[in-house]
């Protein structure tokens, strides 16, 4: 199997190809899940299930974090998988990443820029995530929970990075009440108006450098404008909000080819 260094936004991923193939067994996902942490990157994004559908390319992913634990999606990793996609399947001019919410068009904007449209988030609390909403209100009442296909809370404030990871820390071990973790993004409008977005994400159980299901969350819980800049730690993002779905849009690069089999990792050069 092929596997893949990439970056997006300074969001780091190990890219398997496995795009000949629908499902992985469990073997294989301990063997990714040893690259990943050898690599030291924040997610592996497992391509799946690929095939070219009128002039179309379609595929699946798994989103497997540090912690052995699956992620619902990934907004920056969806990008990076775009930027693969476009390299290496230049005959097709749309690509789509199918996930349990359906499928979501990928679009390459220019040189290095690459968007995923997505639908627009829930507020409604899902119990998947938080198992007592009544008991959440009465501990958390300035935190705000978004669905984007991730589960995240957004607090409408500037926070240190020490603080953001206490608060982080401390709600990952609530597993009464958040199960399965929860992703914790403090905000705030800056001078020049933009939005900045901090992010402690529950795959990998710290800071993040930028986080785009996260920036996603912020923006659309904010809302009152189309366009929003968005500013993270690792660099800048464009959240297009429209009347029923919404665009991410940033930079993505995928660089170092490698492959491995069993134990053993060879290194090329794309």
């Amino acid at each position: 199997m092929k596997y893949y260094l990439a970056e997006s936004t300074q969001n780091t991923y190990v890219l398997i190809d496995c795009l000949s193939q629908e499902d992985v067994d469990p073997g294989f996902l301990h063997q990714a899940h040893k690259v990943l942490i050898q690599e030291d990157r924040d997610d592996a994004l497992i391509l799946l299930n690929g095939k070219i559908l009128e002039g179309a390319f379609h595929c699946s992913f798994l989103l497997l974090g540090q912690e052995g634990l699956f992620g619902e999606f990934c907004g920056n990793g969806a990008r990076a998988i775009a930027a693969y996609i476009f390299a290496k399947y230049l005959q097709c001019n749309k690509a789509y990443l199918h996930s349990k919410k359906g499928k979501h068009l990928l679009n390459k904007k220019g040189e290095g820029i690459y968007s995923v449209i997505l639908p627009l988030p829930s507020f409604e609390i899902d119990p998947t995530f938080i198992t007592d909403e009544k008991r959440f209100y009465e501990l958390y009442p300035d935190l705000h929970f978004v669905n984007m296909i991730e589960p995240h809370l957004i607090l409408q404030k500037e926070l240190s990075d020490q603080e953001l990871v206490t608060l982080g820390r401390s709600l990952n071990q609530h597993k009464e009440l958040f199960p399965q973790g929860i992703n914790v993004n403090a905000c705030h409008k800056t001078a020049e108006g933009s939005l900045y977005v901090k992010t402690y994400e529950r795959g990998v159980q710290r800071l993040t450098k930028s986080c785009g299901s996260g920036s996603l969350s912020a923006a659309a819980y904010f809302g009152g404008h189309r366009i929003v800049q968005v500013k993270t730690p690792g660099g800048d993002l464009e959240i297009q909000l429209f009347s029923d779905e919404l665009e991410l849009i940033g930079p993505a690069i995928v660089n170092k080819k490698y492959k491995f089999i069993n134990n053993y990792i060879i290194l090329n050069f794309i």
